[in-house]
C-alpha cells in the first residue's frame, strides 16, 4: 500500500528533479490541487455513521464530519429512543428560525445540509446525542504516512496530473507537459471504467 510520501517521491522521480526544494514544494501543492479537482470529477464514495455529535442548547448549526458529501439520515436520541429527523429545504428552515425572537427551542424535528454544516430546527433545548449517516469521499492526504484511495487506486492519475501541471506552469516544459497530460487522460479513463463496473450501468426511469 502506497502512502502520500511515496506519491510525492514518484512525482520527483518522473520529473528527475530530486533535491530541488522548489519542485518538491510545487509537487505537494499541485498534487493536493489535483486531488480536490478529481474528487469533484469522480470518487469512490461510501456510507458511514457518526455518533460523535452532541447538540448544544440554542445552537442551530454543527460542522459535519470531514469529507461529507451528502446527509442520508439523521436520528436524535430522545430519552433513550432514536427518533428520525425529517429533511427540509434550508430556505424554509432559515425562515422559520428567524420568524421568532428569541428562536424556538425544543427537540429538533427537521434538518438540512448547508455547505459543510448540519442545520437543525427547532434549535435544541438541551444536549441530545445525534446519529449521522452520511455519504463521504476519501479525504485528501495530509501526512506523508496517509494512505487511501488517492495514494493507491488513483496513485498514477495524481502523479501524472501533477507532473503535467508542474511542467506546464512551473518549469515551462510544454513537450513533457503534453506527454504527462496524455498519460493523465489514459489513467482517468481507466479509473472511470472501474467506477462504472463497481456502480453498474446508469438506469434512466421515466415518470408520467
Amino acid at each position: 500500500m502506497a502512502n502520500y510520501g511515496n506519491l510525492l517521491d514518484e512525482i520527483l522521480k518522473r520529473l528527475n528533479r530530486y533535491g530541488d526544494p522548489g519542485i518538491a514544494d510545487a509537487a505537494a501543492r499541485f498534487s493536493l490541487d489535483r486531488v480536490y479537482f478529481y474528487s469533484q470529477e469522480f470518487f469512490f464514495a461510501g456510507e458511514k455513521q457518526d455518533t460523535s455529535l452532541v447538540l448544544i442548547p440554542g445552537q442551530a448549526s454543527y460542522p459535519l464530519p470531514a469529507g461529507t458529501l451528502n446527509i442520508i439520515f439523521v436520528r436524535l436520541n430522545l430519552n433513550g429512543n432514536w427518533i428520525p429527523l425529517e429533511c427540509r429545504d434550508i430556505r424554509e428552515m432559515l425562515l422559520w428560525d428567524t420568524s421568532t425572537n428569541p428562536p424556538i427551542t425544543s427537540p429538533p424535528s427537521y434538518y438540512a445540509m448547508l455547505g459543510n454544516k448540519l442545520r437543525l430546527f427547532p434549535r435544541p433545548d438541551q444536549n441530545y446525542p445525534i446519529e449521522l449517516t452520511v455519504e463521504s469521499a476519501p479525504l485528501p492526504p495530509r501526512l506523508l504516512t496517509d494512505s487511501n484511495f488517492w495514494t493507491n487506486e488513483a496513485f498514477t492519475l495524481i502523479v501524472e496530473a501533477t507532473c503535467a501541471d508542474i511542467c506546464s506552469l512551473f518549469t515551462n516544459d510544454q513537450a513533457r507537459a503534453q506527454a504527462h497530460a496524455m498519460a493523465t487522460a489514459r489513467e482517468l479513463s481507466q479509473l472511470r471504467g472501474q467506477t462504472n463496473r463497481i456502480l453498474g450501468p446508469l438506469v434512466i426511469q421515466g415518470w408520467l
